[in-house]
């Protein structure tokens, strides 16, 4: 078992039981202390009530409040983090666009520089949008034959996934496994998703 939930922020917790379920957020009990903890809706689908589950988490820290957000990966975690970055874009407008795209949709608005898909998230304006594009873009290019919806190798998979925040074991890893599923000519935004998947598995 990991650290205590109060000091989790650069650990993974794993929960002796969920409480309670929401849409938007959990209720997990760990060292006989319930926490509410705000999630993405991918997370919200996973467990029932009385299951174990594990969430990589963050700690807001307001001026008269403390926030817990839950993640089922370490990259997800990373990629919120990059998000909170992002002038104009605060903790729920970043779990917004996690629970509305997805990690792996997200990602690929991103790459594809697609601000209209980044703006039918609610709440999240044109000028955020594009905001947003400046900030992260860098650190998720590729080279443009694969941005264009062509095969990527896998040193260019290798380097969205590290600006993503795995670990490099974990992206040789996730990879590796996205090549091996679905072939090294699958279209770069299979293997990301593919990878992703993994990684979240």
């Amino acid at each position: 078992m990991c650290g205590p939930v109060g000091v989790a922020g650069g650990d993974g917790v794993v929960a002796e039981s969920i409480e309670a379920k929401e849409t938007d957020h959990l209720v997990l009990r760990t060292g006989g202390i319930g926490w509410s903890i705000a999630i993405p809706l991918k997370a919200s689908q996973a467990g029932n009530l009385g299951d174990e589950l594990k969430l990589f988490l963050h700690l807001a820290v307001g001026d008269h409040s403390f926030s817990l957000y839950g993640f089922p990966s370490a990259p997800e975690r990373t990629l919120f983090r990059k998000l909170l970055g992002v002038g104009g874009i605060g903790p729920m407008s970043a779990l917004s666009l996690l629970s509305a795209l997805g990690p792996d949709g997200l990602s690929r608005a991103i790459i594809e520089e697609n601000t209209d898909l980044i703006c039918s998230v609610k709440g999240v304006g044109k000028k955020t949008a594009e905001r947003l594009l400046v900030d992260l873009r860098d650190s998720l290019s590729i080279p443009s034959g694969a941005k264009a919806g062509g095969p990527a190798t896998a040193e260019d998979l290798l380097k969205v996934l590290d600006g993503l925040g795995f670990s490099p074991s974990q992206a040789r890893a996730a990879t590796r496994s996205a090549h091996n599923q679905l072939g090294g000519d699958a279209p770069f935004e299979d293997l990301l998703r593919t990878a992703l998947h993994e990684n979240a598995s």
